[in-house]
């Protein structure tokens, strides 16, 4: 089925398009609070501080590694699917040829780390698998999200995660105490979402089928390497901090650490939620008239008032948590939350100006205030955790939040110097499915 062209609105029309694509997004990130956060406090909740740390550091380790894998993908096919369809006709196999090259590359990695990080070959294994089946997933649920399709894949990831979180749920329900069998609902979440997505996603619109050759899988990779470079950098903020902790605090102290990361990203999915939506909406809208700096202010302004509400929903939330679902030998994570909310807060503001230089079309701008914010959070890692442990790892992790806003905010400064020259002053339609 041909997806159809709709031209652009009035800004009344645009405002309950945008309106409903929230409300319909927010039963997505509600699922994917199920599949990863609620999921490892289950699992904080049934094993002992220790044994949940050497877990998380295995689930850390790969998730890095696998972010290879994924190559931007999630944002680059909600800014670019119009040029794909106008080159190709569709999304191309060159897509799936070079995320499989991808994954074999991340295999590789994986097998030396589980030797010299002494991690557990299960858990490394299980993760990998899952992880990898939601990263080939998110190619069908990004493009559904491309063409306003939000509901439906929203829906998706609510059913795959519902399944996995039930697992889990029974595990801990019948006191079995073992990570490795945990870490099969990751892999039961990636193939129910594989599954959904890609049959979606195909009954929807075309996959150009090309020969699996090299001069595609390099032009690709040439044309998504800053999409992908930004995404492992960005994406590498709760990741590497779980592994430079690993380096100076014991498997105890990591799992402390671990508790109050996944309590911030039980809300932090709600900054996706705002990418998912506002940034196809901004592109076609650049596309169209150019970038516009009122457009920068009210971003800044809106989610300068959500990252207040933010902050508040999380300090609450999370103290709860605490209280009523785990054991007091987390009791210590309390103590980290004011940093953590710090962190949550600075996240989601720092969305608007990102937003904007994604819509701009000048991913490059993204990707340098990325790669330097992630050098300074590592930087502070080095510096705040051999004497500060976990204290010290929130407390780089707060600091970091509130460079990569500023960093972000004078990148849009910049804008004339990496100006993309494909955005256009014309009168370009755009890709919308209808309401759902």
């Amino acid at each position: 089925m041909a997806l159809r062209i709709y031209p652009f609105t009035g800004s009344a029309s645009v405002a309950l398009r945008l309106g409903r694509s929230l409300a319909l997004s927010v039963s997505g990130l509600a699922g994917s609070l199920l599949g990863n956060a609620v999921i490892f406090l289950l699992i904080a909740s049934s094993v002992r501080p220790a044994e949940f740390g050497l877990f998380a550091k295995s689930y850390a380790c790969v998730s890095l590694i696998t972010l290879i894998v994924d190559f931007g993908y999630q944002q680059r096919i909600l800014h670019e699917l119009v040029e794909f369809q106008e080159r190709f006709g569709g999304l191309p196999t060159r897509i799936l040829h070079l995320k499989l090259v991808l994954a074999g590359l991340c295999l590789t990695i994986a097998l030396p780390a589980i030797i010299l990080l002494d991690l557990e070959p299960a858990i490394v294994v299980l993760v990998a698998i899952g992880l990898l089946t939601m990263s080939f997933g998110h190619v069908g649920g990004a493009t559904l999200r491309a063409t306003g399709r939000h509901g439906r894949d929203s829906t998706h990831l609510l059913i795959a995660n519902i399944a996995g979180a039930s697992f889990a749920a029974a595990l801990a329900a019948l006191e079995i105490a073992s990570v490795v069998l945990f870490s099969c609902s990751f892999v039961i979440i990636g193939f129910i979402y594989l599954v959904l997505s890609g049959s979606t996603f195909i009954s929807l619109m075309p996959l150009v089928r090309e020969k699996f050759s090299a001069a595609a899988l390099t032009d690709e990779f040439r044309k998504g390497l800053s999409f992908g470079s930004d995404a492992i950098v960005v994406r590498s903020y709760g990741v590497v901090d779980v592994l430079v902790l690993s380096i100076f605090a014991s498997p105890t102290a990591i799992g402390i650490y671990q508790v109050g990361q996944k309590l911030m990203q039980m809300i932090l999915p709600a900054a996706q939620v705002l990418t998912n939506v506002t940034l196809p909406l901004l592109s076609r809208r650049f596309r169209r008239a150019g970038p516009s700096d009122l457009t920068l202010g009210a971003l800044i302004a809106v989610l300068g008032l959500a990252s207040l509400i933010a902050y508040g929903v999380f300090t609450i939330g999370s103290n709860l948590v605490l209280t009523y679902f785990l054991d007091k030998d987390f009791e210590t994570v309390r103590m980290l939350l004011p940093l953590f909310a710090m962190t949550v807060a600075m996240r989601i503001w720092a969305v608007a100006p990102s937003l904007w230089l994604i819509a701009a079309g000048v991913q490059k701008i993204r990707l340098i205030a990325n790669a330097v914010s992630l050098a300074v959070f590592i930087g502070l890692l080095f510096f705040l955790v051999p004497s500060g442990g976990a204290r010290g790892a929130a407390l780089a992790t707060a600091i970091a939040g509130v460079w990569s806003f500023i960093s972000y905010a004078a990148g849009t400064r910049f804008f004339g110097c990496f100006r993309n020259p494909s955005i256009r002053k014309d009168s370009s339609s755009a890709i919308a499915a209808p309401d759902e």
